[in-house]
């Protein structure tokens, strides 16, 4: 299950734990050449290992760790971090971190009160006039990659100018300046025209502590933040061996996103990070003669170059890359370093019983043997892969594919017998009928979800989740869709700016739906179909009144499910992966996303469309507060609920029953 504000009890100390600090502006006149944090950061590492300790996690740190770039990593912050992972550790370190915080206020930094963020949670804030506000981690980063989302909220009276930086500062000790680096520097420009715009980053920063400043520049106006913290998972490690010729070669690495070099065992083999390798965000270039380099990457591998072909190898998540491993290597072929489009993997483990699948795709594919997106997979004597085609069986175990082009369609027999996952991630499958294994026959949607995915429409892109029995998602830049499944039919309504209408689709089969349309009131007259093209992202951009985004998380809290009492009547709710639908009294439907710390998201009311902004304690559904508006005005009213009674499920009873599914 995941929390939203309040993260499940596995993230230790090891992790950033952002305390606020209230500075003075003779200290936030330096907020922008990481000077600010330096003796906050000397502090930390200071007090880390001692804090540890006290709570029995006392490994110590008689030796450092060589991580990256020549950077030390104490001992502790791997050592620990198993032992932090124990909730009873988490609350005992923490309260005692903060203790020693606030003793080293006392002597002149200003103490601070027991605010906590770890990794996956929320801080909202006000930075006023020339104020500043900083966050700093209260240990070193063990995670290989961070990433920092720093939102201006979407909110009346929200104009000021604010400048960010973030830092990183190294451990103490020989070698080792006071002062941090930036890694990260942007202004928030004043004015409402930005509201609800977003800036996120990616950092690979182990063994340095952190600090996020916000800097105020307006001289009366404020602004609002809200920033998130999440760790980032590698999606690749990419390995430069030595050969058995003698000798050295240079190298150049290529990537879309994020790197960072691994010193330890990837593939076998021993990696170093040496003086002669250099590398930024997405590049690297060093040199290989006895020894081996290894990189983390975050995105695609763009390209691996050797100056002398046989001078090494390249592995990719362990996998040799072609003859030399470069484009420049003699192969002649792209895809030998070329990373897939796609990982498609079918499993069958988890489920009863066996199935027959077949993946179709517009280009190359290849089975994969090996770990796949957490998964063991190997094909076995019942699996073929030929040309844009791969048919076998999954029973027991899990067959693995790398796919090189775009997915045209995967068919199983019986869907009940496997789950397929496309690069990470479960993706409805159509369900083959008829026998004889040709894919080209009869068949019809069976993947449980029938509509979940995206999908290009008759109306623009669709980009839609199945919660339950009910769809929602957005579609195009027009507006949302909240809708009603039954077997192989979804009604219900969607929003046009101030507008709304009805719908019914109907799956046809091979991922198309044929359906029809209206606006409120005229019926069904006008002809809407789709064709699935692949999963729905998780962000979306049309439920908020700006240029904001929301995202979905698998999760399965229903803490704000309910029947509630509301000064315009009953409404009822039922909410997952940070989706709301609901229906209130018999004047319409609600669909809504969370944005961290509220619902928000559009509501009808006959031929009207409104916004919503309803906000709940995340960590018990406690109804806060709520505020309304028709589309286009900003201006509204407030919305109240009460008297949660839950175990009720709306039944979006305002959608005509010409329109519902028979």
């Amino acid at each position: 299950m995941t929390r939203l504000q309040n993260k499940p009890r596995q993230v230790g100390l090891a992790s950033v734990l952002a305390l606020t600090v209230g500075l003075a502006t003779s200290g936030a006149a330096q907020a922008a050449n990481c000077t600010t944090g330096a003796k906050a950061a000397a502090d930390i590492w200071k007090e880390y290992d001692n804090v540890a300790k006290v709570v029995g996690c006392s490994a110590g740190t008689a030796g450092a760790a060589i991580l990256s770039a020549g950077a030390t990593l104490p001992q502790s912050a791997q050592i620990y971090k198993k032992c932090f992972e124990q909730a009873d550790k988490v609350d005992e370190s923490s309260r005692k971190m903060i203790a020693q915080w606030n003793k080293l206020m006392d002597n002149g930094w200003g103490k601070i009160g027991p605010r906590e963020l770890r990794i996956g949670s929320s801080y909202e804030g006000n930075i006023k006039s020339q104020l500043t506000r900083m966050f700093i981690s209260s240990s070193p980063i063990a995670d290989p990659f961070v990433k920092l989302r720093i939102r201006k909220r979407d909110e009346r009276a929200n104009k000021g100018k604010t400048r960010v930086t973030v830092c990183k500062y190294p451990p103490g000790g020989p070698g080792h300046g006071v002062d941090g680096e930036k890694v990260w520097s942007f202004t928030i420009d004043p004015g409402r025209q930005n509201q609800g715009k977003v800036w996120e980053r990616a950092f690979a920063i182990p063994g340095h502590v952190l600090t996020v400043a916000f800097k105020g520049q307006s001289a009366v106006k404020a602004m609002k933040y809200r920033l998130d913290t999440e760790r980032v998972r590698a999606d690749h490690t990419v390995l430069v061996a030595s050969s058995d010729v003698p000798g050295s070669t240079g190298y150049d690495l290529s990537v879309s996103d994020y790197l960072e070099p691994i010193a330890g065992t990837i593939a076998g083999y021993d990696a170093s990070v040496d003086a002669n390798d250099r590398y930024s965000r997405n590049g690297a270039r060093g040199t290989v003669g006895s020894g081996n380099d290894a990189y983390r990457v975050v995105g695609q591998v763009n390209d691996v170059r050797l100056n002398d072909p046989s001078g090494a190898r390249v592995l990719i998540d362990g996998r040799p890359q072609g003859s030399g491993g470069g484009r420049d290597a003699g192969s002649g072929s792209d895809d030998q370093v070329r990373q897939p489009d796609h990982r498609v993997v079918i499993d069958g483990g988890q489920h009863r019983g066996a199935t027959d699948y077949t993946l179709i795709v517009s280009g190359r594919l290849e089975g994969h043997e090996g770990r796949m997106d957490g998964f063991d997979v190997g094909l076995g004597s019942n699996d073929q892969v030929r040309g844009n085609r791969a048919q076998g069986r999954v029973s027991s175990g899990a067959d693995g594919y790398r796919v090189y082009g775009t997915i045209q369609d995967i068919l199983v027999d019986d869907p009940d017998s496997a789950t397929v996952y496309v690069d990470g991630r479960e993706r409805p499958v159509t369900e083959r009928v008829g026998s004889g294994g040709d894919t080209g026959g009869a068949s019809r949607a069976a993947d449980k979800s029938r509509f979940a995915g995206t999908w290009t429409s008759s109306f623009g892109e669709l980009r839609l989740h199945k919660i339950g029995s009910f769809l929602i998602g957005d579609y195009a830049d027009e507006g949302v869709i909240v809708a009603k499944v039954t077997d192989g039919c979804a009604a219900g309504v969607f929003t046009n700016g101030g507008r709304n209408g009805v719908f019914r689709w109907q799956a046809t089969g091979n991922g198309a739906f044929d359906g029809r349309w209206g606006w409120r009131g005229q019926g069904l007259g006008k002809s809407w179909s789709g064709q699935r093209t692949g999963p729905a992202p998780d962000r979306l951009t049309n439920f908020t009144r700006g240029s904001g985004s929301t995202q979905s998380i698998e999760q399965d809290r229903t803490v704000f499910d309910g029947r509630y009492s509301s000064n315009f009547g009953p409404v009822t709710l039922v909410s997952q992966d940070l989706f709301l639908v609901g229906d209130y009294a018999d004047k319409g439907v609600m669909a809504g996303m969370w944005d961290g710390d509220s619902f928000v998201g559009r509501f009808t009311n006959g031929d009207r469309t409104g916004w919503f902004d309803l906000a709940f304690y995340s960590k018990n559904g406690e109804f806060r507060d709520g505020q309304w508006g028709w589309v286009g005005q900003n201006s509204g009213g407030t919305w109240t609920l009460s008297d949660n009674e839950g175990d009720a499920t709306p039944n979006l009873g305002s959608i005509p029953t010409s329109v519902t599914c028979n």
